[in-house]
């Protein structure tokens, strides 16, 4: 299992000398910074940015874990399977969907898990399909916050056939963002 946010802020402020006190600055308190690297408390956008100004690097990684350049990468190989997927190359998709579900972003783990139950679909496996739908599901709801790649297009495409998973178990949108 990956790190936490808090794990990473002390591992990072550890790394540079700083005490919770230096962290903290005038930004909060350092029993705030306490409270984030114990993993009680969850920071504002602001205050993940002002840490991460601090710490010399992105608010992405230290919420994430992953640094900008890796997700980027991850956005392209998901766009490729995308294409694959559009260009009925079922099997190459169904590989590149494979590889990132085991992403440590949400955004890349739950386009890939949506990519694998609509090749799933498409190839025939309609169980396995709608495994992959539950999990898209369950992993939507334990997230914090919806992340950024993540809409209701995923649950009910334009472009998906009357028959297909996506329009016999329409999701409410807000089942993705609760």
């Amino acid at each position: 299992m990956s790190p936490t946010l808090g794990q990473r802020v002390r591992a990072l402020r550890k790394e540079q000398g700083l005490s919770q006190a230096d962290l903290a600055g005038d930004l909060v308190s350092p029993s705030y910074v306490s409270l984030i690297e114990a993993g009680r408390r969850s920071p504002e956008r602001e205050v993940l940015e002002g840490l991460a100004r601090k710490l010399g690097c992105s608010s992405l990684y230290l919420s994430s874990g992953v640094a900008p350049e890796e997700i980027t990468e991850q956005r392209l190989q998901l766009q490729f399977a995308e294409i694959a997927y559009a260009n009925g190359s079922m099997d190459e998709a169904h590989e590149q969907f494979t590889r990132l579900v085991g992403a440590n972003s949400g955004e890349i783990r739950l386009g890939a898990l949506w990519g694998l139950a609509r090749t799933e679909e498409f190839l025939g496996n309609l169980h396995v399909a709608l495994i992959h739908r539950d999990a898209l599901l369950e992993a939507a709801r334990a997230l914090p916050v919806k992340p950024s790649g993540v809409s209701a297009s995923y649950c009910s495409s334009a472009s998906a056939p009357a028959s297909s998973i996506a329009n016999a178990a329409r999701v409410p949108a807000v089942s993705l963002t609760q």
